[in-house]
């Protein structure tokens, strides 16, 4: 090397890749996975509506306003506050349930209207008639009957819609007929008002 020639400094290095090729996949595959999740709920929705059994439901609106989510109906079933003498699960009738218990409700035709038949502890085996059994989980007991919740009790509506509700809300002697879907491994979905 002479004085006057400088030395040659080292290539740099290349930058390392911002994503390798196992980090893109992983990503790949969360994202897929996250689409077929979703794929998946609409799917059971769709099953459930297209091959639940129908019924119809007596029902009462209450508060169909609200001004973050716009017009819709809390729903209020005849089949929500049920008597304990309905109970027909294993042992005796319970004095008592526990709030958050899970129960299925036998349901039965009577004329339009589907009519509570029976509180089950566990699902049970299908009777000899038309029936319906709906899981339901139990919200407390007070007044003599067992209140119950079915996941059904939001039906939003088109804007517009809910004054004609709110009208029917504050007469107590106005009842709906509600359309239900309940699919034999369970999934109930909410198809709207009659």
């Amino acid at each position: 090397m002479t004085p006057t020639q400088a030395p040659t400094p080292p290539p740099a290095p290349s930058p390392a890749p911002v994503w390798s090729q196992a980090r893109l996949y992983r990503l790949a595959g969360l994202a897929a996975a996250q689409v077929l999740v979703l794929l998946g709920i609409a799917a059971l929705a769709w099953a459930t509506a297209g091959l639940g059994q129908v019924v119809r439901l007596r029902t009462r609106p209450l508060d169909p306003r609200d001004t973050m989510y716009g017009d819709y109906a809390r729903l209020n079933y005849a089949i929500s506050d049920l008597a304990p003498g309905l109970w027909r699960g294993p042992g005796p009738r319970p004095d008592f349930v526990r709030a958050g218990q899970r129960v299925f409700v036998r349901l039965e035709p009577a004329g339009p209207v589907w009519v509570a038949t029976g509180i089950f502890g566990s699902r049970p085996s299908a009777g000899p008639g038309p029936e319906a059994i709906l899981p339901g989980t139990v919200e407390g007991q007070w007044a003599g009957s067992v209140h119950l919740r079915y996941g059904l009790e939001r039906l939003y509506l088109p804007e517009g819609t809910g004054p004609r509700l709110k009208a029917a809300a504050r007469d107590t002697t106005t009842s709906l007929l509600v359309r239900v879907a309940v699919a034999p491994w369970g999934s109930v979905r909410l198809l709207g008002i009659d």
